[in-house]
């Protein structure tokens, strides 16, 4: 997985991706993320979550809580608490 999908989560950001090798192992598809495979698809999700902001905040939502235990912060106090 690329880092700049954590980045773009743990920013708070809504992120639509076409899909990639193992993506269920990490994220829930239309829970944390939101994936579409051709450029139909895609204009049709925009739509959608353009016009269903608390959808669209869900999702980001997710996606925030599911990497937050990556941020700087929370990552350094386990490596301390891992060190003690």
């Amino acid at each position: 997985v690329s880092v700049r999908i954590y980045k773009i989560l743990a920013s708070g950001g809504f992120l639509m991706s076409t899909p990639w090798k193992d993506l269920e192992k990490t994220f829930k598809v239309d829970r944390d993320i939101v994936i579409f495979n051709n450029e139909t698809e895609l204009q049709g999700k925009i739509n959608f979550y353009l016009n269903n902001e608390d959808k669209r905040n869900d999702i980001r939502m997710n996606g925030y809580k599911k990497v937050a235990q990556y941020l700087p912060k929370r990552w350094a106090k386990k490596i301390i608490n891992y060190c003690k």
